[in-house]
């Protein structure tokens, strides 16, 4: 649903302007959708490899403690790290915290 509304906030913008520009105002249109479609596959592979890599180790690492409030804090900072990290590729903390 979050990758969806992404084009959608580019969209409105360009139906409540008064003045149709034509073809510069869909030239525009296709720039801004592909750049915000590159963004998101970007900031999704990357969320992708850190967890596939790094984090599936941390995560059993901090299993073998036993230790609940450790691996609760594990889970919070993942959700956390990894929604601070879509929203600074310009994307929703939503996305980042759904895909972590």
């Amino acid at each position: 649903q979050d990758i969806a509304v992404v084009p959608l906030l580019v969209i409105v913008p360009l139906l409540s302007t008064s003045g149709w520009a034509g073809v510069s105002q869909i030239q525009q249109l296709a720039t801004t959708l592909g750049f915000t479609l590159v963004k998101a596959l970007g900031a999704i592979s990357a969320v992708w490899l850190i967890g596939s890599q790094f984090l599936k180790r941390l995560f059993n690492y901090v299993a073998e403690s036993k230790s609940p409030e450790a691996f609760t804090s594990l889970v919070l900072l993942t959700v956390l790290g990894a929604a601070w990290f879509t929203d600074e590729f310009g994307l929703s903390m939503t996305l980042g915290a759904f895909l972590a």
